[in-house]
């Protein structure tokens, strides 16, 4: 069976008709857009848990994402000699999470705080009603964020460390010139201006200046 084959002026025709159909979709405005979500999406829930009225935000904001990676990830490392913390994550996970997503205070102490964290099922409550995806994300974040500061800390004691061994080479160096031409005689003559009872630095000076 022979296929048939569009003409030119076929073809023109369905590129101009697609072409027509693009310039006339409509674009849907920011505040239509904003709009459709304030009518079919509430942004909180309010749970009833254990007498109390706990209010939950689904999500959280740019600026409560930054804070909450940036306070999680810090949490995990001492602020003492800078070292990593790792058991410190999950309890600055769910307190940050608490003091972010709902309306409940969480004390500054954290002994207390991980005390009534771990006391109670609060922490399952809210996830269960927190947009999944967004935490999750800010999770992978946490994990990426700790491992660069770790690697920088690293980076920082390497380059300390170097510095160390440059200077002990340098005073080593300095020594060399210092005792340079000192031979057997002169180490004697040294030691012979040490008294039992100790060093005599004077004693010391002027026999060293003596063998020059």
């Amino acid at each position: 069976m022979a296929t048939k084959v569009k003409s030119v002026n076929e073809t023109k025709k369905v590129v101009s008709k697609s072409k027509n159909t693009e310039s006339k979709t409509k674009k849907i405005s920011i505040n239509a857009f904003e709009r459709a979500i304030k009518e079919n999406y509430s942004p909180t829930v309010t749970v009833d848990w254990n007498g109390l009225s706990v209010v939950i935000k689904k999500n959280l904001s740019l600026s409560e994402v930054l804070v909450f990676v940036d306070g999680v990830t810090r949490s995990c490392f001492s602020s003492d000699d800078g070292s990593y913390r790792p058991e410190l994550m999950d309890c600055a996970i769910r307190g940050m999470a608490i003091e972010l997503y709902t309306n409940i205070s969480m004390p500054s102490d954290v002994n207390k705080q991980h005390d009534l964290l771990y006391a109670s099922d609060i922490w399952h409550v809210v996830l269960d009603n927190i947009n999944q995806e967004q935490f999750n994300q800010m999770i992978l974040a946490i994990d990426k964020k700790t491992n660069n500061v770790a690697s920088e800390r690293i980076s920082v004691i390497n380059k300390q460390i170097a510095e160390l061994y440059s200077s002990m080479d340098y005073i080593q160096d300095q020594l060399k010139s210092i005792f340079d031409g000192i031979g057997a005689d002169d180490i004697k003559n040294l030691i012979g201006a040490i008294s039992n009872s100790g060093i005599d630095e004077e004693k010391l000076m002027k026999a060293y200046i003596a063998n020059r």
